[in-house]
């Protein structure tokens, strides 16, 4: 594995319901991951991209991730402050094909003046987050610490998967963890 792969990009905006649903629809498919959040829950789920309106209507914070790109998103009041954090340079536009990255990208802003380095955060193909859960039972995973069964949109028999994510980084500084998806552990 190498320790860099490409230039990462940052951007914020900020969305109308519609917008957000079909920002969603438009970059993912159910092949996506979703990590999602509110008050009384959270969950670790496949993105249901039929279903974004209404799976959007459901939790007040998450991220949709897959291998090309992370959206980040959290309602404020009756609009959605959003991220979205991805290598794909085609969507956001490269300055040196001439292309204005505003405009690549409708509703968003970079947050940064130059892309980052986007690094492995480890040389060991091996690494990366092994999730939560020690005992499977019936495809959910259970941890003493807490009080509930945790299921992941993987399956896998004898350990949790691995969270896959790579380190958006400005020189020695790490800026942004992204996730990128889940793979079974092996070891």
């Amino acid at each position: 594995m190498s320790t860099v792969t490409t230039k990462g990009h940052v951007f914020h905006g900020t969305f109308a319901p519609d917008a957000l649903v079909e920002l969603l629809a438009a970059r993912f498919d159910s092949s996506a991951c979703a990590v999602v959040r509110r008050v009384d829950d959270a969950r670790f789920v496949k993105f249901p991209a039929p279903e974004a309106a209404q799976f959007l209507s459901t939790w007040t914070e998450g991220q949709v991730f897959d291998e090309h790109s992370e959206v980040r998103w959290k309602k404020q009041s009756e609009r959605y402050s959003v991220l979205l954090l991805t290598e794909d340079s085609a969507s956001v536009g490269e300055e040196e094909a001439g292309v204005d990255k505003a405009s690549a990208s409708p509703g968003f802003t970079p947050l940064h003046d130059a892309p980052l380095e986007v690094r492995a955060p480890s040389t060991q193909d091996t690494h990366g987050f092994l999730l939560w859960g020690t005992r499977p039972v019936n495809g959910q995973w259970w941890e003493a610490r807490i009080p509930r069964p945790l299921s992941y949109p993987l399956e896998t028999s004898n350990k949790p998967p691995r969270l896959i994510h790579c380190l958006y980084s400005e020189g020695a500084t790490v800026r942004w963890v992204r996730l990128k998806g889940l793979k079974k552990e092996t070891r």
